[in-house]
């Protein structure tokens, strides 16, 4: 994982425990005793977070340190969701499309010999 990726997760980590706790930039950054467009920043990518403010985040959304870096996984309305059906539908239709083809060419061999 590289820097861009870390930021990425940390940053939409903190957006969405943000708009679960109802909170606008501005009270998150009220209650962290900071400025909104720091946090617009850092949900941004625009801006780092410093280990002072990873704590008072954390405080802030009522959250341990480490859950702003875990990855979330898709959600079924996901637009990569959506794309790993779409996949999934096509393997199973290729896999079945193959494993009927393949029974009849059984069939013909069977019926040869």
């Amino acid at each position: 994982m590289n820097d861009r990726e870390i930021r990425q997760i940390l940053s939409s980590n903190i957006k969405l425990q943000r708009k679960r706790k109802g909170l606008s930039q501005a009270k998150l950054a009220e209650k962290m005793h900071i400025s909104a467009k720091y946090v617009s920043d850092i949900e941004t990518c625009r801006g780092w977070v410093s280990p002072v403010s990873l704590s008072k985040l954390s405080h802030a959304l009522g959250i341990e340190v480490y859950e702003l870096f875990r990855p979330q996984k898709a959600k079924p309305n996901d637009k990569n969701s959506t794309v790993n059906k779409c996949l999934d539908d096509v393997t199973l239709s290729l896999k079945q499309g193959f494993e009927k083809f393949l029974d009849n060419k059984i069939k013909d061999i069977r019926q040869t010999y």
